[in-house]
């Protein structure tokens, strides 16, 4: 009896990335100090599932590593998933 390797599911993965680019993009559009700039800031750790209040320099800090997370998270899910 062979058994095929289960194939592994990126779909979840994807959709938390899309999420976190078009949060990331939004609060690129807005000004720190705007109500739109904390919302975008918030939507964005939420993305990244940081539950706990660590202060503004985490949140400064993550926001800046964001853009290489993204691609780097897109790039893992098209290796796993192989080419469309």
């Amino acid at each position: 009896m062979s058994s095929k390797p289960s194939a592994i599911q990126t779909a979840h993965l994807e959709r938390c990335v899309q999420g976190l680019s078009q949060a990331l993009e939004w609060l690129g559009k807005t000004e720190p100090g705007e109500t739109a700039h904390a919302v975008g800031q918030a939507a964005c750790v939420k993305e990244l599932e940081v539950a706990h209040d660590y202060g503004r320099e985490l949140a400064r800090d993550a926001l800046q590593l964001l853009p290489e997370f993204i691609s780097d998270a897109r790039a893992l899910a098209e290796a796993v998933r192989g080419p469309p």
